[in-house]
C-alpha cells in the first residue's frame, strides 16, 4: 500500500472532542472527536489515510454539588480518551471538550480522581482540557468538526482538519430527548442540525469514512429517518428512538434492592459511575483485540450487556444501528488505535463484560435516585435529611407541574380523548421524528415561554411537541393553548387567575441577584437569561419572588415583602437619592402571609401606606398576627398618585378585589413567613400516622438551640440571649460590616448546616455576634462546638 504510515491524533472537548491531528505536512492522520472529548487514533499499518476521532459528553451547567448529573458523562469521556491514549494516540493530537466540574469538586470523595467502574482506576490523570466550561457549546462543537478555525470560540482553538483518507470516530455522551441532544452550555443540538454538519464535511470531502457513538436517552431519534446510505457514515446509538439510556455501576447493595452485579464503592452511593452504553463499549475496547475485532462484533456484544435487564427487570435499552453498515467490518483497531497490553484502565473479565451490568438507573431518573439514597441514608432529624426531603418533594413537584402541563395543553388542543394518544404517538421506524424541525424549535421555545424552561426530565415531552407540529397546528394556536396550560394561580379566596399573561422574562435560576441587579443599572451584558429586558428608561415594572420594583422617569419606589424587611433600609439609603421604599415589616419583625380597590388617579402613595398599615396590623394587639408596615428613603415622593408608578385602576378591576369593609380591617387567617412551610406541612399532615408535625418542631428546636449554645460559648451564659436577640434603634443598620455577616453566616452553615427559610430568623443574632467584635476564628471554633456538643 503507498502513502506514509498514518499517526496517531486526538483532540478532546467538552463536548468532549479528541481527534488524531497530524502534522500539517503529513496527509492522511488519523483524527477523533468526542463530545465532551474527541479523541482519535490511527491504524499502525501502511495504509493511505488515518482515522480521526471525535468524543463529546456533556454535564449539566452551575451544579456546585457532586451531582448524578455529571459523573456518568465526565467519566465516560475521561475512560475514552484513557482508551485512545493507551492505543497510541498523543496528547498533542487530541481534541477534548469537558465542562471539567467533578474531579476537583470539593464534595467529591476522591478529590482529583474520577473513576468509570467499581475498580476505582483515576481516569482523569492526564485528560486534555481543550474546551472547557462555557466553551462547550454546539457553535464550537460544529466548527471543530468542519475544521473552521476563525468560528471557535475560546479553548485551544484546535480543530479536526482532516483529508480525504481520514477515518473520524466521534464519540458523544450527555443528555438527550427526542431529536435533541443537550450540550452542557448554551443551546441543544437538533438532529437536523447535527445532520446538516456531517452533509457539509462530507460535501467537503475531508473523510474517508466516520463513525459516530451516540449515547443519550432516545439517542436513536437523531438518526432515524433522517441519516441516509452514500455519506460513509456508520452511527451506533444506545437506545431507540422512544427509549431512555441508563446509568449503570450505580447505588449500594441492601438485602432488599441489590446492585445487580458490581456496586460502586461505599463513598458514591446514590451516584452512578458511568453510562451503560458508554460503559459496555469502552470495557468491550479494553479488552478486545482490536485488530481483529470488528466494529459490528462490537455492536453484537454491546447490545446484548446493554439490553441484559430488559426482559425481567426494564433496566437497560435497545442498541441500534444507521446509516452505512458496511462501515462497520472495520476493525476497532483503525478508529481507536490498538489494545494496550497491560490495558489496567476499567477493564473486566469477559464473563462480568457479557452478562452483568450492576445496577442501571435510566438517565433521567438518575437525580431522584441520588435524592432518595441519600434521604435514605441521612440521620433522623438531622438537617441533611429535612433538606434532602425537600429537595426530593421540589423534584417530584417539578416533575409533575410539566406532565401536567403537557397533558393539560394536549387536552386544549385535541381533547380530553385524543389529546393523550397523540402526544405520544412513536412513527414508525425509519421515518424522522418531525417532518418540519423549524415547526419543533419554535414550538419548544413557545411552550417554554409560557411553562418554563424545560429540565433534563421535562425534555422527554420534545417527542409530545413534535406530535403537534405533525398534527398541523398553527404557531398562534400553538401560543394561546400554551399560555392556558399551566393553570391557575389565585392570590385571594375569589379565586380569579392572575398567572394569566404573566410574562415570564426571568423564570427558574435566571432569578438570582445578579440578574436583579444588572437589570436595575441596565448592564445587558451583565444578564444571563431568556428575555434579556434591562432598566433602560420610561416607566416599567418588574417581579421578583417578593420584590416589586417600579421606576417612572427619574424616581424609583420599592415595595419589599419579607421577614425583617425593614432592616434591608433602616439606617442605609439617605435621603435625597429620590427612592422610596415601604417595607411589610420593622426592622425585627416577622411579615405574614395571608389573601385596593382605590382610585389611583386621585390616591396617593401616602394614602396606601396608611391603609396598608392599618390593615396589616389589624389584629396585632390581640392575636400578634400582622406586622407595622415602615417607610423609608424621600417620602416627600409618597404624596405622589399611584397611577403614576402602577397605571390606572381597571375600570372592570375583577383581580383579587375585596370591597372597602373587609379592606380595611379584615385579613383572614394570617401565617408569619418563616412559619407557612410548617403552616403547610402540618395542614397537610396533621392526621398522618407518624404525626410529621412533631418532626417539624424539632427541626425548628435543633436550630435554636445551636444557635442559643453559640451565643452562650462566644458571650456566656447570661449575656449570649441577650446580645442575640438585640434590636437597634432605628436609623441604625443591622450590622456595622456586612462582609462579617456574610462570612459569619456561612461558617455558622459550614458547621450547623444551611439555614431554613425558619432558620433566617437568626440571622439577626449572627449581626450581634459581628457587632460584638467577635473574630472569625473564634466564631467557627465556636460553632463547631455549638453543633457537636
Amino acid at each position: 500500500m503507498g502513502g506514509p504510515a498514518p499517526k496517531k491524533l486526538v483532540y478532546t472537548m467538552e463536548l468532549t472532542v479528541i481527534t488524531s491531528y497530524p502534522n500539517e505536512d503529513i496527509a492522511g492522520s488519523t483524527r477523533a472527536v468526542i463530545r465532551v472529548m474527541i479523541a482519535g487514533s490511527m491504524y499502525e499499518e501502511k495504509v493511505e489515510g488515518s482515522s480521526l476521532h471525535v468524543v463529546e459528553a456533556g454535564t449539566i451547567k452551575g451544579k456546585h454539588r457532586l451531582s448524578e448529573h455529571n459523573i456518568p458523562m465526565e467519566a465516560d469521556v475521561c475512560h475514552a480518551y484513557q482508551i485512545l491514549k493507551v492505543g497510541g494516540l498523543k496528547d498533542e493530537n487530541i481534541i477534548v471538550f469537558m465542562y471539567d466540574d467533578i474531579a476537583n469538586n470539593t464534595a467529591n470523595p476522591r478529590p482529583g480522581v474520577i473513576i468509570n467502574n467499581p475498580h476505582g482506576h483515576n481516569v482523569y490523570k492526564g485528560v486534555p482540557k481543550d474546551y472547557v466550561g462555557d466553551d462547550v457549546n454546539a457553535k464550537n462543537f460544529f466548527n471543530v468538526i468542519l475544521a473552521n478555525k476563525s468560528g471557535v470560540v475560546g479553548g485551544s482553538g484546535k480543530v479536526l482538519k482532516s483529508g480525504p483518507n481520514d477515518h473520524i470516530f466521534i464519540y458523544y455522551t450527555d443528555h438527550g430527548s427526542p431529536g435533541m441532544i443537550i450540550m452542557p452550555s448554551g443551546e441543544p443540538i437538533y438532529a437536523d442540525e447535527l445532520f446538516n454538519v456531517l452533509k457539509k464535511k462530507h460535501a467537503s470531502k475531508t473523510y474517508d469514512k466516520l463513525v459516530f457513538y451516540l449515547e443519550a436517552c432516545e439517542s436513536g431519534s437523531i438518526f432515524d429517518g433522517i441519516l441516509p446510505k452514500g455519506l460513509n457514515i456508520y452511527a451506533m446509538t444506545a437506545s431507540k428512538p422512544n427509549e431512555d439510556s441508563f446509568g449503570t455501576y450505580c447505588g449500594e447493595s441492601t438485602p432488599i434492592d441489590s446492585c445487580w452485579g458490581q456496586c460502586p464503592p461505599p463513598e458514591f452511593k446514590g451516584l452512578c459511575l458511568g453510562d451503560l452504553f458508554s460503559v459496555a463499549w469502552m470495557e468491550d475496547s479494553d479488552v478486545q483485540d482490536r485488530k481483529t475485532n470488528t466494529l459490528h462484533g462490537q455492536y453484537i456484544r454491546v447490545a446484548k450487556r446493554t439490553a441484559a435487564n430488559l426482559t425481567y427487570d426494564k433496566y437497560g435499552s435497545h442498541v441500534k444501528e444507521y446509516g452505512d453498515k458496511v462501515v462497520s467490518f472495520d476493525p476497532l483497531v483503525v478508529y481507536m488505535g490498538e489494545t494496550s497490553k497491560n490495558h489496567s484502565h476499567d477493564s473486566v473479565d469477559a464473563k462480568s463484560f457479557s452478562t452483568s451490568s450492576s445496577r442501571n438507573v435510566d438517565q433521567r431518573s438518575t437525580e431522584l435516585f441520588y435524592l432518595v439514597i441519600k434521604h435514605q441514608n441521612a440521620p433522623e432529624g438531622s438537617d441533611e435529611k429535612y433538606e434532602a426531603r425537600v429537595k426530593l418533594n421540589e423534584v417530584m413537584s417539578q416533575r409533575s407541574q410539566v406532565d401536567n402541563n403537557v397533558k393539560h395543553l394536549a387536552d386544549l388542543l385535541f381533547g380530553v380523548e385524543k389529546g393523550n394518544e397523540i402526544l405520544h404517538s412513536v412513527r414508525p421506524a425509519g421515518q424522522p421524528l418531525v417532518d418540519n424541525w423549524d415547526c419543533l424549535k419554535s414550538y419548544v421555545k413557545i411552550f417554554e415561554t409560557h411553562c418554563g424552561r424545560l429540565t433534563v426530565y421535562g425534555r422527554k415531552h420534545v417527542r409530545g411537541i413534535a406530535n403537534i407540529c405533525n398534527a398541523g397546528i398553527t404557531s398562534e394556536k400553538m401560543d394561546a393553548m400554551s399560555a392556558q396550560a399551566p393553570g391557575v394561580i389565585i392570590n385571594n379566596p375569589h379565586g380569579h387567575d392572575v398567572y394569566k399573561g404573566v410574562p415570564k422574562d426571568y423564570v427558574g435560576d435566571d432569578v438570582n441577584a445578579k440578574n436583579l441587579f444588572s437589570v436595575i443599572l441596565a448592564n445587558r451584558s451583565g444578564v444571563v437569561g431568556r428575555s434579556g429586558k434591562v432598566l433602560k428608561s420610561g416607566q416599567m415594572t418588574i417581579s421578583s419572588y417578593t420584590m416589586l420594583i417600579m421606576v417612572p422617569l427619574d424616581l424609583f419606589v420599592i415595595d419589599l415583602e419579607v421577614c425583617e424587611s425593614g432592616s434591608m433600609f433602616d439606617g442605609i439609603p439617605p435621603k435625597g437619592l429620590n427612592i422610596y421604599a415601604m417595607t411589610a415589616s420593622k426592622p425585627d419583625e416577622d411579615s405574614f402571609g395571608t389573601y385596593d380597590v382605590q382610585d389611583r388617579k386621585t390616591n396617593t402613595l401616602h394614602g396606601q401606606y396608611s391603609r396598608v398599615a392599618k390593615r396589616t396590623a389589624a389584629n396585632l394587639t390581640y392575636r400578634n398576627y400582622g406586622s407595622h408596615v415602615h417607610k423609608y428613603g424621600d417620602k416627600v415622593v409618597v404624596f405622589d398618585p399611584l397611577a403614576a408608578y402602577m397605571g390606572e385602576t381597571s375600570k372592570n378591576h375583577s383581580h383579587n378585589s375585596l370591597d372597602a369593609k373587609p379592606f380595611s380591617t379584615s385579613s383572614s387567617r394570617n401565617v408569619d413567613q418563616c412559619s407557612t412551610e410548617l403552616f403547610y406541612l402540618f395542614t397537610k399532615y396533621k392526621n398522618a400516622p407518624e404525626g410529621s408535625d412533631e418532626k417539624y418542631d424539632a427541626l425548628k428546636s435543633q436550630v435554636d438551640s445551636n444557635v442559643k449554645h453559640l451565643g452562650e460559648l462566644l458571650l456566656g451564659v447570661e449575656k449570649g440571649n441577650e446580645v442575640l436577640h438585640t434590636v437597634r434603634s432605628a436609623e441604625q443598620p443591622l450590622v456595622d460590616n456586612w462582609d462579617c455577616l456574610k462570612s459569619y453566616v456561612k461558617i455558622f452553615e459550614a458547621h450547623c448546616g444551611r439555614l431554613t427559610a425558619y432558620g433566617r430568623k437568626h440571622v439577626r443574632g449572627i449581626a450581634s455576634i459581628c457587632n460584638a467584635g467577635i473574630t472569625s476564628e473564634k466564631m467557627a471554633a465556636m460553632s463547631a462546638q455549638a453543633f457537636s456538643t
